[in-house]
C-alpha cells in the first residue's frame, strides 16, 4: 500500500512538473513577442544596437521565432555586416521559407555584400516577387546594373 501511494505521489509530481513546463512555454512565447515589439520600435527610431539586442533576447526565449531572425538579419545589414545578415536571414527562411520580406531582405544582402552573389540575389528576388512582395524599383535597377557589370568581367 505504501509503495502504491509513493508511485501515485511520484506520478502526481511528474504531472505537475509537466504542467508547469507547459505553462512556461506560452509565457516565454509572450515574453519573446514583447522583446520583438520593443526591437521593432527601436528599429523604427533608428536605434539599431538596441533593436538588435531585443531581437537577440527574443531568440534566446524562442529560437524558432522566424520574424526575430529576419529582423536581426536586417539590423546586421544596417550595420554593414552582410555575412551575419545572410546567416540570420537564412535561419529565418529555414523556419518560414515563404516569408516575402525575408526573401527580399536576403536578396538585398547578397547584392550588397563585399563580393555580391547575383544568382543568390536573383533567387531571393524571384521568390519574393512570386510571394507578392512589392519590390522597390531601385532594387530591380540595381540588380540589372550588377548583372551587366558582371557580364563585362566574364
Amino acid at each position: 500500500m505504501k509503495l502504491k501511494k509513493k508511485f501515485n505521489s511520484i506520478g502526481l509530481l511528474l504531472m505537475l512538473i509537466g504542467f508547469a513546463a507547459f505553462l512556461q512555454k506560452p509565457a516565454a512565447a509572450q515574453e519573446s513577442g514583447e522583446y520583438f515589439k520593443s526591437g521593432r520600435l527601436h528599429y523604427i527610431n533608428r536605434d539599431i544596437a538596441k533593436a538588435k539586442n531585443c531581437f537577440e533576447e527574443a531568440l534566446k526565449l524562442n529560437p524558432e521565432y522566424a520574424k526575430a531572425w529576419r529582423e536581426l538579419g536586417i539590423c546586421y545589414m544596417e550595420e554593414g555586416n552582410f555575412e551575419k545578415a545572410i546567416n540570420s536571414l537564412n535561419q529565418s527562411l529555414k523556419l518560414n521559407p515563404d516569408s516575402p520580406k525575408a526573401n527580399y531582405a536576403i536578396a538585398v544582402a547578397y547584392l550588397k555584400k563585399e563580393e555580391p552573389s547575383i544568382e543568390l540575389a536573383k533567387k531571393g528576388y524571384n521568390k519574393a516577387v512570386k510571394l507578392g512582395y512589392n519590390i522597390p524599383k531601385w532594387f530591380l535597377t540595381f540588380l540589372q546594373r550588377c548583372e551587366k557589370e558582371m557580364e563585362v568581367y566574364e
